[in-house]
C-alpha cells in the first residue's frame, strides 16, 4: 500500500482529507500505456462539505498548482469522495476542493461555498 502526503491549500476551503492509495508501479507513468489505476479517497471537511468538487493536481517547480491529474470527484453529504488516479502516479499531489455547502456548527445554518 502506498500513501501520498496531502497538502491542502487555504483557498481550498480549509478542507482536511485523508489520501491513501493502492496500486501498481507502472513504469509507463501517468497517462502511460497500461497498469492499474490507483484508488484514492478522502473527506472534505469544514463541517461535512456536501456537493463539492475535488480535483487532484501536480505541483509546479515553485510549489504552485500544476496540471490536473484526476477528477473531478464529487463529495457526498458526509464530505467523502473517491476516485482513481493513473497508474504510476507516485508524486505528492495537491487536493483542491471547491464549491459545495456545509452546516455551520454554531448556528445550524447551511453555508454555500461559492
Amino acid at each position: 500500500m502506498r500513501s501520498f502526503r496531502l497538502v491542502v491549500p487555504v483557498f481550498a476551503i480549509l478542507a482536511s482529507s485523508l489520501f491513501v492509495a493502492c496500486g501498481d508501479d507502472d513504469p509507463a507513468g501517468p497517462g502511460g500505456g497500461g497498469g492499474t489505476p490507483i484508488d484514492v479517497s478522502g473527506t472534505a471537511s469544514k463541517g461535512d462539505i456536501d456537493g463539492a468538487t475535488v480535483n487532484l493536481h501536480r505541483f509546479t517547480a515553485d510549489a504552485g498548482m500544476g496540471a490536473r491529474v484526476a477528477g473531478p470527484f464529487t463529495t457526498d453529504a458526509t464530505g467523502a469522495w473517491s476516485g482513481t488516479v493513473p497508474s504510476g502516479t507516485d508524486e505528492d499531489l495537491l487536493v483542491v476542493v471547491s464549491g459545495g455547502s456545509y452546516v455551520d456548527e454554531s448556528s445550524g445554518n447551511t453555508v454555500d461555498l461559492t
